[in-house]
């Protein structure tokens, strides 16, 4: 569950859910309370809120009870573990709307191992999606 004290709720959408039994159960401007369960996948509820960046959001979990704000998250999300799963919780936020569609970087890994390494790229989609791109193998030796 989920309460905000200032402010308000103004939409939430759940994603990922493949159970019609799970997903948004109850919502009003302050508050919302969610089932979700997963299957090895990523689920998740992405909600617009209208408050201050100061304003606290109450989050409960499980037995897991945790207080942020919007600038709490505006640099790096907040990763939470639940006691009782083996996944865990990431609190960000989304990227504006009219955000990037193409990226470049570069990578360097400064501690890798000698022999065959792989690595991926990860892009998470707005509402939940997630793509991967196939192992790139990368056989290292020393000079």
């Amino acid at each position: 569950m989920l309460r905000i004290s200032k402010g308000e709720i103004v939409s939430a959408n759940s994603y990922g859910v493949f159970n019609e039994i799970y997903g948004i159960r109850s919502i009003n401007k302050q508050f919302i309370a969610w089932e979700l369960a997963t299957a090895r996948n990523t689920v998740g509820i992405d909600l617009e809120v209208n408050s201050q960046p100061s304003d606290r959001i109450h989050l409960k979990i499980g037995p897991v009870e945790t207080s942020f704000s919007i600038e709490d998250i505006s640099e790096n999300p907040i990763i939470i573990v639940p006691p009782v799963d083996d996944g865990l919780v990431t609190i960000e936020l989304n990227p504006p709307i009219d955000g990037a569609t193409e990226l470049d970087f570069e990578f360097v890994d400064e501690d890798i191992p000698e022999g065959e390494n792989w690595y991926y790229l990860r892009v998470s989609e707005l509402g939940g999606g997630l793509a991967w791109s196939s192992p790139i193998f990368v056989n290292y030796k020393p000079k």
